[in-house]
């Protein structure tokens, strides 16, 4: 017997009432950690920009999950089954010594994705409308505006960090979309096998095929690795073996 969870890949997941960032509707509002915490919480994947590949290897299984506009995106995996994340500490925050990728760090901001048309437009400073979950403000947190729709250090540091996260997801599309054209993704089901119980089969992803890698030209070769994409995809093959580290998390967390 298996216990089978979907890996989604559609909008993301925890966002409850998102509305364009507005001074004057955000006058005195800051966000809420322990909204952010319940954010966190029901994160089975995260999505991944192709620069934190090697921040992320150490930590989680790197797969892609297909969105439904036919695009490719790079996702950490964080836990086993829906809803369950396993890179919690005993509070429910975010364990400090295991890396936090950007898509977490963002919440309860984000903006539209980016278009075909921006794409071919390679802007390197593309600037985007931000939005927020408005349930994930309150008035007890450092304010993002003040009066007269006067930004914070607090709200400056979020568009600096929304406008760098922009930057990296041109990136990490132009990463996928060669992918996609080299024919080099394939779908998997991740199977992970407890010593007692069923086993676990997570579906909904897509992985490099090293075969296909493998007969590449070596014109192609040598373009990836001039690119640096190369070695992305070699820590996205290495990290599948973090699953087992899943696994490992997982029975740590029953035990306690």
């Amino acid at each position: 017997m298996s216990i089978n969870a979907e890996v989604g890949a559609s909008s993301p997941g925890g966002y409850s009432q998102v509305v364009p960032v507005d001074r004057d509707r955000l006058h005195d509002l800051g966000v809420s950690k322990s909204s952010c915490s319940q954010f966190v919480a029901v994160q089975n994947t995260a999505h991944l920009n192709v620069i934190e590949f090697f921040h992320a290897l150490p930590y989680f299984p790197i797969a892609f999950v297909r969105q439904q506009n036919g695009n490719y995106s790079p996702c950490a995996v964080l836990g086993l089954n829906s809803g369950e994340n396993l890179f919690l500490d005993a509070d429910g925050n975010w364990q400090d010594d295991v890396y936090s990728p950007a898509y977490i760090r963002r919440y309860p901001f984000i903006t539209e994705a980016i278009t075909e048309e921006e794409l071919k437009a390679d802007d390197k400073d593309l600037r985007k409308p931000i939005f927020v979950d408005e349930t994930a403000l309150v008035k007890d947190a450092p304010a993002l505006f003040i009066a007269n729709g006067v930004a914070t250090p607090e709200w400056q540091a979020i568009e600096s960090f929304v406008s760098d996260y922009i930057s990296a997801e041109q990136l990490t599309l132009s990463f996928t979309r060669k992918l996609n054209s080299l024919d080099l993704l394939e779908a998997f089901d991740a199977q992970v096998h407890p010593d007692q119980g069923d086993t676990i089969r997570l579906k909904g992803l897509y992985r490099v095929n090293e075969n296909k890698l493998n007969s590449l030209p070596a014109k192609v070769i040598k373009d990836l690795m001039v690119s640096g994409e190369l070695s992305r995809i070699y820590a996205h093959l290495i990290s599948l073996e973090n699953f087992a580290k899943l696994l490992d998390r997982s029975a740590r967390r029953k035990q306690q």
